[in-house]
């Protein structure tokens, strides 16, 4: 895979992480099936008909499941969200980075 490729897809996983923040549950965890399972039944009540828990079902064990097929580095970005390290020439040669929250 090409640097600027890893880049895009590093980018486009913690951006997704902060639109879609449940799913940095799922990310780098062997268990995701089972929590999408609990967090379907949380989500529930008997108030609801059919359609609505299909709806729900299906989203929370898709994600799940979407999540887990991911590539490793995908699966970091959306465990880690919007926090990384950016370290510019001139903090390089100090040992220092700076806290970049985009």
């Amino acid at each position: 895979m090409s640097e600027r490729l890893a880049k895009a897809y590093e980018y486009l996983s913690q951006k997704l992480s902060r639109r879609e923040p449940q799913l940095s549950v799922y990310a780098l965890n062997k268990h995701a099936k089972a929590l999408a399972y609990l967090s379907f039944l949380e989500q529930i009540n008997e108030n609801m008909n059919l359609f609505e828990i299909l709806k729900i079902f299906f989203r929370e064990v898709g994600s799940a499941k979407a999540v887990m097929n991911l590539d490793p580095l995908s699966q970091l970005g959306l465990r880690a969200g919007g926090s990384r390290i950016v370290i510019s020439f001139a903090d390089q040669h100090r040992g220092r980075g700076k806290k970049d929250s985009k």
